[in-house]
């Protein structure tokens, strides 16, 4: 047994496996010991073993949990004892939460970075079941390259068996008064939903719920789960960097399945492996944007264009109510966001509806219309504040877990808005909406200063942002927030010419292409922001969706590349269809969940003599499986899935159907080109073969899938709206 002064000072020995103790310096913030086992191995894999609950009289401390489990692996090993049950022998369970002044988790990680240091260790794997698996997760909050294996954890220390946590209490924090004091004091220590809502880095985990253990299910996993965004069983937080895993394997609190452990260690490993990204780093400027140095990207960017090539454009009016419970109106008609029993002022919300009247009044213009947009242009006056001679609409309630305390910003709402009443006032003249309009756009020029409101950032490479959600000193990237900013400083600059209005949406644009591969994540949906690197599967069909309209006001290619390699990453959002499916054999698979599938955990093959019609209710993708899949929503195979095969297995007719506003342009090299027409159950009729004999640059009017098939749809010239294979042989798309 070797024992160590300061955890600077403790050293291990390389070819054998050592007791190993660093001693208190007997403080009041430096009062327990820390006792470990190492053992090491040739390996940069560090796994940290953590222990639970304890009957005093079976056990003798310290306790080194997992050591037979684990002992024959290949990765160095390290045992944690929780020293908080040393405080007294009436103590069973400690979390490893330490005293009130002698954290014991952060001195854990402290450790734990020492061991990282002296071994070159790369990647950290935290082992722990109930109580240790509490601890587990702790320290993945506080370490890098670390990944926790929790088996059915509490999640709350004071929601947990009622003697464990008295006794935390009596004999650990004697002099508070309670829980409620405890979680005022420090909410981190006790409940791992605070501790992850503070997190300044992603926390890697697998948590393995028994779901035989309903108490563990209702109390510790459910909230923290949904706290995370996750309401699946089998979910994955939105950053994709912790996963929920939920068996039954037995009834109540009992032991974790150690059968399941290699499977989950190989899973952790390769989840550590997945390539990390830069968070979004601000370079700290305030004050006057104009005064500092930002990427001003290529002068005559945009484009002036019609409202049929603008955004927001319909063809169809509106219905101007919907029916929801998260949407009530005021008397004179204009929407307001229900939260939590109470209604608010929603600046996008209400932006998006004058939109929407704006669209319906272009199409058939009426009093009534005239009347309701001015109400809703009133509402947006009354309740914007003025700050640093501009005007900013003010959110009122908490967001993101009231991480966004009211009042809170956002550059989508400023340019949703300035991009709404700026068409008002082109439609109708009236110098009170260009007067709202030039303040709005004033806010577009102000970097954080104090405690005032801002919207817009510099990053660490001179990059402007416009952000959708300003933190008190940074901000997300969130892409779908920032494109909808620069469609509103574009429209100021069509409308009025301001030449700074350009010069901004065309530098904010220039942010978009740089980061455009950190958004992307290769095979599947792109990542919401840069900060959290959210997955969020509806907001990749809306980045698309954002990517070929910034197109038809820019005739830059660029957006058009960007929208085809997202669609190849991964399905647009495809709700449900008729579905198809050739005569003989096919395979049917069942996943461990219909909405977010994660991997296939049934199969059987199915035959036919002739070809099966069925509805579908979702295309998507596998997580662990190739290949895109149809979810049966009809007949004897309702609830199985089968892959997406061309012209076997398909959705009827036209899906995802793209059409430019703008077309773009395919260049055909000389060759032979063969287009369809489709019938109304999408099957190609009337192939028609064409003879280019020189380069000739054609328009694309519309991109669809046929038969599980991307297709263009072609002009006029040569040949006559007909459709061509997307990959076909000769043709340059640009």
């Amino acid at each position: 047994m070797f024992e160590h002064d300061t955890i600077e000072s403790l050293l291990l020995p390389v070819d054998q496996p050592s007791r190993n103790i660093v001693r208190a310096a007997g403080t009041p913030d430096d009062c327990l010991d820390l006792e470990t086992l190492f053992i090491p191995n040739d390996s940069e894999t560090l796994i940290v073993a953590l222990h639970g609950a304890l009957v005093r009289a079976d056990v003798e401390l310290p306790r080194f949990e997992w050591l037979g489990t684990l002992r024959d692996r290949s990765e160095n090993l390290l045992f944690v004892a929780d020293s908080t049950l040393s405080l007294s022998e009436k103590l069973t369970l400690g979390w490893y939460i330490g005293t009130a002044q002698d954290d014991l988790t952060t001195k854990i990680a402290r450790l734990i970075e020492r061991v990282r240091k002296l071994r070159g260790i790369k990647k950290i794997i935290l082992i722990g079941s109930s109580g240790g698996g509490y601890a587990a997760l702790a320290l993945a909050s506080l370490l890098d390259g670390a990944c926790a294996i929790a088996f059915s954890p509490q999640t709350n220390v004071f929601d947990f068996t009622p003697g464990h946590t008295k006794n935390l209490l009596d004999y650990v924090f004697p002099e508070m008064s309670g829980p409620e004091e405890m979680m005022n004091r420090w909410p981190e220590r006790f409940s791992l939903i605070e501790r992850y809502k503070k997190s300044a880095r992603p926390c890697s985990f697998l948590y393995f719920q028994n779901l035989g253990d309903i108490d563990h299910v209702i109390k510790h996993k459910k909230p923290f789960a949904e706290s995370l965004g996750v309401r699946l069983p089998n979910g994955r937080t939105f950053d994709q960097a912790g996963r929920f895993i939920s068996i039954h394997h037995g009834s109540g609190h009992v032991r974790p399945p150690t059968s399941e452990l290699p499977r989950l260690i190989t899973e952790a490993l390769d989840m550590l492996d997945t390539p990390t990204k830069n968070r979004l780093r601000s370079a700290n400027l305030s004050g006057d944007l104009l005064e500092h140095e930002f990427n001003a990207g290529k002068p005559g960017t945009f484009k002036r264009v019609p409202p049929e090539m603008n955004s927001y454009y319909s063809r169809y009016q509106a219905p101007l109510r919907i029916d929801s419970p998260n949407i009530t109106y005021t008397a004179d008609g204009v929407p307001l966001r229900v939260i939590d029993g109470h209604s608010y002022d929603h600046p996008v919300l209400q932006a998006q509806f004058l939109f929407k009247l704006i669209n319906n009044y272009r199409i058939a213009p009426s009093d009534t219309l005239r009347t309701l947009m001015d109400c809703v242009f009133e509402r947006l006056v009354a309740q914007s504040i003025e700050s640093r001679e501009a005007r900013y609409l003010p959110y009122m309630f908490p967001w993101h877990q009231g991480k966004l305390q009211p009042p809170w910003y956002s550059a989508m709402a400023q340019g949703q808005a300035l991009g709404a009443v700026i068409r008002l006032y082109e439609m109708f003249g009236d110098n009170k909406y260009l007067k709202f309009a030039d303040a709005l756009f004033r806010s577009f020029t102000n970097l954080r200063q104090g405690t005032s409101p801002w919207v817009v950032d510099i990053d660490s490479e001179g990059f402007l942002w416009f952000e959708e959600y300003p933190y008190g000193d940074h901000g997300m990237g969130v892409l779908n927030g920032h494109l909808f900013a620069v469609w509103g400083v574009y429209d100021y600059w069509r409308v009025t010419d301001s030449n700074l209005a350009n010069e901004l949406a065309t530098a904010a644009l220039m942010t978009t292409k740089r980061y455009f591969q950190d958004y992307r994540n290769p095979g599947w949906s792109s990542h919401y922001d840069l900060s959290d690197f959210l997955l969020i599967r509806n907001y990749h069909t809306t980045h698309i969706n954002q990517f070929e309209s910034t197109y038809s006001i820019t005739d830059d290619a660029f957006f058009l590349s960007a929208a085809d390699i997202l669609e190849r990453d991964f399905p647009a959002f495809q709700q449900g269809g008729d579905l198809y499916c050739a005569s003989g054999a096919q395979a049917i698979v069942k996943t461990d969940h219909d909405v977010v599938p994660t991997e296939i955990v049934e199969s059987k093959q199915i035959f036919s003599d002739e070809a099966l019609s069925w509805k579908f209710s979702r295309r998507t993708k596998f997580e662990r499986d190739p290949g895109i899949w149809y979810l049966i929503a009809s007949g004897e195979y309702i609830g199985w899935w089968i892959r997406e095969e061309y012209a076997k297995v398909f959705a009827k007719g036209c899906i995802n159907r793209r059409e430019y506003a703008r077309p773009r342009r395919a260049l055909f090299t000389p060759a032979t080109y063969v287009s369809y027409d489709f019938n109304k159950f999408g099957t190609p009729i009337n192939p028609t073969q064409t003879e280019i004999t020189e380069p000739w640059v054609g328009d694309i009017l519309a991109k669809a899938l046929w038969r599980g098939r991307w297709y263009f749809q072609l002009g006029e010239a040569n040949f006559a709206r007909r459709w061509i294979e997307t990959d076909a042989s000769g043709l340059l798309v640009q």
